[in-house]
């Protein structure tokens, strides 16, 4: 069964501050990747089903995976993100990128076929 975490995205005027609610994993256990405005959070954790000395008869602690992916209202810029996982809450810095306007040069037909 694949979790879909709570979030919250908070916006400054140079950053995006995300957290994500990811109890009981560890950093080791979470993976994240980021594009220009994309953001994907994969985490799995594995329950241990006993040892040799026991064998366990009935647990409700299973195996968790996680996958949460939005979207960012703007660019950012990949490479200057930072995570960070405390008491259970991932954070994400996302710098904002900068986005330039370009200016598209509008051509004549006419011009063209000539």
């Amino acid at each position: 069964m694949v979790l879909l975490p709570p979030i919250e995205i908070a916006e400054t005027s140079t950053a995006f501050s995300v957290r994500v609610a990811l109890p009981g994993f560890k950093a080791e256990d979470i993976e994240v990747f980021a594009d220009a405005r994309n953001v994907t959070i994969k985490a799995e954790r594995k329950e241990e089903s006993g040892t040799e000395e026991k064998k366990v008869q009935y647990s409700e602690f299973r195996t968790g995976r996680v996958l949460r992916q939005f979207e960012l209202p703007s660019e950012i810029v990949p490479d200057k993100a930072k995570a960070e996982l405390q008491e259970g809450i991932l954070s994400l810095t996302l710098a904002k990128g900068a986005v330039a306007k370009k200016k598209i040069e509008v051509e004549s037909a006419s011009n063209r076929a000539a």
